[in-house]
């Protein structure tokens, strides 16, 4: 009982933060009483925008769909706030061959020893298949002490990520070899999936997602 909570409160954090990041629209329409004024503003996790993508491991095609925080845009306000200086709610490009500027917000615990680093190290993991999958480009990461209080911020390249954790970090996993445990993982699958129709692997992914939730797990950090 005492983890759930813990779990749910470290999880309200993460949905402060978003709320004190972002806005529904450009700065432009916007009104000014209703930036100055997150820090108030009720947190909730409904309102999402999601993002369908598709991709393919090995032989396995896949369309996946996602929750994505907000986007980013090339400029900057001219007036300097440490939460809002560059999360703010983007556009799709008229190209559609052209990436779209989506941004990742998470929180995490601020470094202060060799285990928070290793600790970090592991979130990355989460932070790095998820935005990959989605086609993310950037992290932006608001480290927090243990009370919840902001200290900084730092934004990450989704691509380095895991180039970075191998040269710079402990080296706790690999980015290839996630990918290709996911590829032979999803080929195996499908082989043994035969001729089942689509709705049918749709319903089966449902059931245990349902499983999974009524036991009390998460997809979320």
């Amino acid at each position: 009982m005492k983890s759930l909570v813990l779990a749910k409160t470290i999880q309200s954090k993460g949905y402060k933060f978003e709320t004190l990041c972002l806005i529904p629209d450009q700065w432009g329409a916007v009104s000014r009483d209703y930036i100055e004024n997150r820090e108030h503003e009720t947190v909730s996790n409904h309102a999402q925008y999601c993002s369908v993508v598709r991709t393919g491991f090995g032989k396995a095609s896949l369309v996946i769909g996602g929750e994505v925080d907000a986007g980013m845009l090339t400029i900057k306000p001219a007036f300097d706030c440490i939460l809002t200086t560059f999360i703010v709610w983007d556009r799709k490009p008229e190209d559609k061959e052209q990436p779209i500027n989506w941004v990742e917000l998470k929180t995490a615990e601020d470094i202060q020893s060799d285990g928070d680093l290793l600790k970090f190290e592991r979130k990355l993991l989460k932070f790095w298949a998820q935005s990959f999958l989605l086609g993310v480009p950037k992290i932006i990461v608001g480290f927090r002490t243990r009370d919840g209080v902001l200290r900084r911020l730092e934004e990450l390249e989704t691509q380095k990520i895991p180039g970075n954790v191998k040269r710079l970090g402990k080296g706790s996993w690999d980015g290839n070899l996630c990918i290709n445990f996911t590829a032979s993982f999803l080929d195996c699958k499908f082989s043994s999936f035969g001729d089942i129709r689509a709705h049918q692997c749709t319903n089966y992914a449902t059931k245990s997602l349902e499983d999974h939730n009524h036991e009390g797990g998460s997809l979320e950090d």
